[in-house]
Parts: C-alpha cells; structure tokens; sequence
C-alpha cells in the first residue's frame, strides 16, 4: 500500500471516526472494499437510496423547466440522452438553482482525453460521456457534494457510505468524480500509489 492510498485509507478512518487496524487496512484496495468495510463497523444494513432519489428529484424539476419531455427519472438511461432537451447551458444553471456543486460531464473521460491528445483527434461532447448514466450522473453530485449533504450522524445507508466514499476519494485523488466507481481500484484503476 502506497502513500496515496494510506492518506485515503486516513481520511476516511478521520471521518467516519474509526481506526483501521493495518492488517484490515491492506485489505481494502477498491471502493467497494471501503465501502463494505464501513458499511460492518458502522453497522448499517439499510440499502435505501432516499438521498440519491431525493437529488435526481431536484434535477429532474429543473429539467422538467428547460423543456425535457421526459416524463420518469431512469437512472440507467445515458445522460447525453437524458439531457438531450435541455441546452448547453443546463449545467450551471442547475447548479445555481440546486445550490450544489456540479462537475460536467462533458470531459469526464479521461481515457477519451488521453486518446484524442495521443492521436491528435478531438472526442465530440456527445462521445466524451457517452458511458455516463443519469445515474452515474446523480451520484456524481452527490459525491462531489458529500460533506453537505452528508454527515456521519446522518448516514443511514450503503448508498451513503459509497457516496462519503467516492467523494473523500475525488477529494484525496484529484481523479474526476465520474470516473470513480464501486468495483474501482485505487491502485490501477485511479492511479494512487
């Protein structure tokens, strides 16, 4: 276990208010690890996603008010297509109105960025987040945004702990929020030592 990763592995011992002993420590090499382990010393069993459905909500009355003619939240539904109604603009203007902070999507794909800079290509917008979902996109926020929505008293669920999760990772890697998911390495997925 690198330095990256023992700094990561302190930040979320520091939140969560736990110690971690090594053996235990070495153990948790993705999300999903430190997500489980929490999820036992926390003791949290409940798999409820209330603060997932309560921010898709708000989204989706913002998009209902830019002119989206979708008419159900589907959270596998690709966000290009999901926004599709909605202008360029959407992005700020949700943040304003929901008062959280929104990275765009639009230039997530690191892998896309990579390419384009090796092969001297451009991706299109539509290209660059074709893999995310509305609710990769959801939980983006919510990740991004976790020490506001979130507190330790007020963590009930598995969907709250991954979310502390992956936004003490975004915070602590510099990765992009939406390239940090469950079955995700620190190691060789995210690139932390």
């Amino acid at each position: 276990m690198g330095l990256d990763t023992v700094e990561l592995i302190m930040k979320f011992e520091k939140f969560f208010k736990v110690s971690i002993p090594d053996k235990k420590a070495e153990k948790i090499s993705t999300i999903e690890d430190a997500t489980n382990y929490f999820l036992g010393v926390l003791n949290i069993r409940a798999v409820d996603t209330a603060l997932k459905d309560s921010i898709a909500n708000k989204v989706f009355v913002e998009m209902a008010k830019l002119g989206s003619r979708h008419s159900t939240i589907n959270y596998s539904e690709p966000l290009r297509k999901a926004l599709a109604d909605c202008g360029e603009d959407f992005i700020p203007k949700l943040s304003e109105q929901i008062s959280l902070e929104i990275h765009s999507p639009y230039n997530s794909n690191i892998y896309a960025k990579w390419k384009s800079k090796l092969l001297g290509a451009s991706e299109s917008v539509s290209n660059q987040f074709k893999d995310i979902s509305f609710g990769d996109f959801i939980d983006g926020i919510c990740g991004v945004n976790f020490r506001k929505l979130l507190s330790l008293e007020s963590i009930t669920s598995k969907y709250d702990v991954y979310i502390c999760i992956i936004g003490m990772t975004h915070e602590q890697s510099g990765v992009e929020i939406y390239e940090i998911s469950w079955q995700k390495s620190f190691t060789f997925d995210l690139g932390m030592d």
